[in-house]
């Protein structure tokens, strides 16, 4: 794992927002560029339970 948070704003991935930065969530470094799969789970306020995957690149 590389990202961890259990605070819906962190989710958000646009400029100036305090989205997730392309590091490890433990040490801090940089990840190398690549590709990410990704895997998330959620309730949502009605009480669905929700799975959503997909991929994202990082380029430094």
């Amino acid at each position: 794992m590389v990202y961890a948070t259990d605070k819906i704003e962190n989710l958000e991935c646009f400029l100036n927002s305090n989205g997730w930065d392309g590091t490890h969530y433990k040490t801090g470094n940089d990840l190398a560029m690549g590709l990410y799969i990704y895997e998330v789970y959620f309730q949502d306020f009605e009480g669905w339970k929700h799975q959503e995957q997909g991929h994202l690149f990082i380029v430094r």
